[in-house]
């Protein structure tokens, strides 16, 4: 059995991997747009702009078979994780 998990345990490590790339990724243009909205005034929370993201989050998903909640869960997350950052 445990040779049977390796191959498949290693190929969810790899995509692990990149989810927190992708994160980095994600954090360090938070980053750019928190500094962004600092320098014209404009609030951190943009409920509008997580809506939308949240929504776009929930179809992908569908389209994907993966529950809406599910990304729902993820993303609000993120767009949390994002609020502080730009802070």
């Amino acid at each position: 059995m445990a040779n049977e998990l390796h191959a498949p345990r290693k190929r969810i490590d790899a995509i692990d991997r990149s989810i927190i790339s992708l994160l980095a990724k994600r954090i360090s243009l938070s980053k750019r747009i928190g500094a962004i909205k600092k320098k014209v005034g404009a609030a951190i929370l943009d409920a509008k702009r997580e809506r939308q993201v949240l929504r776009n989050a929930q179809a992908h998903a569908k389209r994907l078979g993966l529950s809406k909640e599910y990304a729902q869960g993820v993303f609000a997350l993120i767009l949390r994780n994002s609020r502080k950052n730009q802070r």
